[in-house]
């Protein structure tokens, strides 16, 4: 079961051939989003009014046929340890990924990025880059 980061829903929408052939290989019960990553979509397309009427079809398809996650308790605090371990160890994350990845491991699941790099600092979390 995997999370999607951001910036995978960003190159899905663009017609990235391996993201898309990744997403056809799940079934939607196995795709799950972050209610941080809908807000940074809908934040996006609102900066670009044209994009609107380009990727809405493709974006509303794509979430609805995924599990939508709300940021609720046990990921509020899940984020809180994240946070603390970072700023321990001197690394700065923003806060959304933060959410992002608290997300991703109060529930379960594998984080899909394109930036491992930057989660690769959480210890416990499962990424995978498509």
């Amino acid at each position: 079961m995997y999370l999607l980061d951001t910036c995978i829903i960003s190159k899905f929408i663009r017609g990235d051939v391996k993201i898309i052939d990744a997403f056809h290989l799940l079934k939607p019960y196995e795709i799950h989003i972050s209610a941080i990553t809908l807000f940074e979509v809908e934040f996006g397309l609102l900066k670009n009014p044209g994009g609107v009427s380009k990727f809405m079809p493709i974006i509303a398809e794509l979430f609805l046929k995924s599990q939508m996650l709300d940021i609720s308790y046990k990921e509020s605090i899940s984020a809180a340890h994240i946070r603390s371990d970072l700023n321990k160890l001197g690394n700065i994350m923003g806060h959304y990924d933060i959410l992002i990845a608290a997300t991703a491991l109060a529930n379960d699941l594998i984080l899909v990025t394109s930036d491992i790099q930057k989660f690769s600092k959480i210890k416990s979390l499962k990424c995978e880059a498509w």
